[in-house]
């Protein structure tokens, strides 16, 4: 959750203001959707904006900044929602899938929360964010996919934008934890079981 609420924040070529600008400029819409096992951002603009939008999308996942003022707001997002949701009854579904995934898939792929503990919360740190995103939106993980646009001209601008070595971890390396944990490849075991959640 941390990285949903950090994203699309100030990157290496742009302020938040110029990001709004350039969207604005082109009739355009962002949005960053995070699911257990997936993220998307997405775009809508008009046509003649294609260029600038891609590239507003390249860099919030690849040269995000991911300051630590950033980091800190997007921890208090979290912590709010934390606190907020299980008096919400709007927020039933969304905790009940999460602790079904749990007792589902326990301590495995599927089965760890989407929400961040508090104790983890703590626990997170600009390197940690980077390194996430290094791992889990390298090239060979990413589908790039448009409608209404011509295939070549968006294959073209995907390769201007998201080129190997054009990443802020490849060009500075030092954001980066110092140990990787090793990319979770492993593939969903079904264990069945129980969650308990008590209440006041």
């Amino acid at each position: 959750m941390v990285t949903w609420n950090s994203s699309l924040s100030t990157t290496r070529h742009s302020s938040r203001d110029k990001i709004y600008e350039v969207l604005q400029e082109n009739g355009g819409l962002i949005d960053c959707q995070s699911t257990r096992d997936t993220f998307i951002y997405a775009a809508s603009c008009h046509i003649s904006g294609l260029d600038p939008v891609m590239e507003v999308l390249a860099n919030a996942i690849w040269r995000a900044k991911n300051t630590a003022e950033e980091l800190e707001e997007a921890k208090m997002i979290v912590q709010y929602e934390n606190d907020d949701m299980p008096r919400k009854i709007e927020s039933t579904e969304p905790l009940l899938t999460d602790w079904l995934h749990k007792a589902a898939f326990r301590d495995n792929t599927l089965g760890f929360s989407k929400y961040t503990s508090e104790k983890q919360l703590s626990n997170i740190h600009q390197q940690h964010v980077n390194s996430y995103i290094s791992q889990y939106h390298a090239p060979d993980r990413l589908v790039v996919a448009g409608v209404g646009v011509d295939h070549d001209e968006l294959v073209s601008v995907v390769e201007r934008y998201f080129s190997p070595g054009t990443a802020n971890w490849e060009k500075h390396p030092e954001i980066l934890l110092p140990m990787m944990p090793k990319l979770d490849c492993s593939v969903a075991q079904y264990t069945g079981g129980e969650v308990r959640v008590g209440t006041d």
